[in-house]
């Protein structure tokens, strides 16, 4: 199957193309809203090149939810976020590797691709370790940043890792979480928080469907991708190959050169001088 220009999958590539566990690979990992599309135009900028592969999105729209939504008599395209991490999750339930086994499953075409390629990206501890071991090449840039910071880039989509400040009271708001229909929220934000986030609706800023949605994608990727185990697994596998970043810190300039720096350290020849 060709999911992009001289970017396939299936069983056995063409003879001139080549499998992603054969090529040098950046892979970006992290959930929504931690800033991998920013940092892949902060490596660019700073002299990076790369061929950047279909991302996330494009892949499980091509292999996971399409395959399934078919199985299912199911004809029109998957577009609600929550339904589309349901099909995901149904996914991983037979394929434990999750995006990491499809990765194994893509080629490039040698005469398509740069010889570094880059990934945004995977997710969560099972899939990072599945790419750890079975993709040898594969280098890891885990960008993190705390669900508020995630949660306001997520509402304002604004490059480069948008620094939103806002103002609200700092009391605990819980039934305002409960009228938006996400209590469980509660659980993924301090009260202080809760407060401000709650103070966009109330000033305007967001509607509360816009905020209810968000929080419901946090609360969502919370409970499959969860951080500390997915850094955990990678320290242990990829050991030098990873690199682990808090987006929430650093300038998105400042993020792309230390992933730069573990390139230099790896495909000397591929990096900027």
């Amino acid at each position: 199957m060709i999911l992009a220009p001289g970017v396939g999958s299936g069983p056995k590539p063409p003879p001139d193309w080549q499998l992603l566990a054969t090529q040098p690979l950046l892979i970006l990992v992290g959930p929504t809203g931690v800033g991998k599309s920013t940092t892949v135009k902060q490596l660019a900028r700073l002299g990076l090149r790369f061929t950047l592969l279909p991302d996330r999105r494009v892949l499980t729209d091509y292999l996971v939810i399409a395959p399934l939504a078919a199985m299912a008599g199911r004809t029109e395209p998957v577009t609600d976020r929550l339904e589309r991490l349901e099909y995901a999750r149904r996914y991983r339930h037979q394929h434990p590797g999750g995006m990491g086994e499809i990765l194994q499953q893509v080629a490039v075409a040698k005469d398509r691709a740069q010889p570094l390629l880059i990934f945004d990206g995977l997710r969560g501890e099972a899939e990072v370790s599945y790419a750890a071991r079975m993709l040898p090449q594969a280098a890891f840039a885990m960008l993190d940043a705390p669900n508020k910071v995630r949660l306001l880039r997520m509402l304002h989509r604004g490059d480069p890792f948008d620094r939103v400040r806002v103002v609200g009271d700092s009391a605990s708001d819980q039934e305002g979480l409960a009228a938006l229909g996400v209590p469980e929220a509660a659980a993924h934000f301090s009260p202080a928080e809760i407060a401000e986030l709650l103070a966009l609706v109330q000033a305007g800023t967001v509607t509360g469907q816009e905020l209810r949605g968000k929080l419901k994608t946090i609360v969502e990727q919370a409970h499959v991708y969860q951080p500390v185990a997915t850094r955990a697994a990678l320290e242990q596998l990829a050991g030098d190959r990873a690199a682990i970043l808090d987006t929430a810190s650093l300038l998105p300039e400042q993020v792309a050169a230390a992933i730069i720096d573990r390139l230099q350290l790896l495909w000397p020849r591929l990096t900027p001088k």
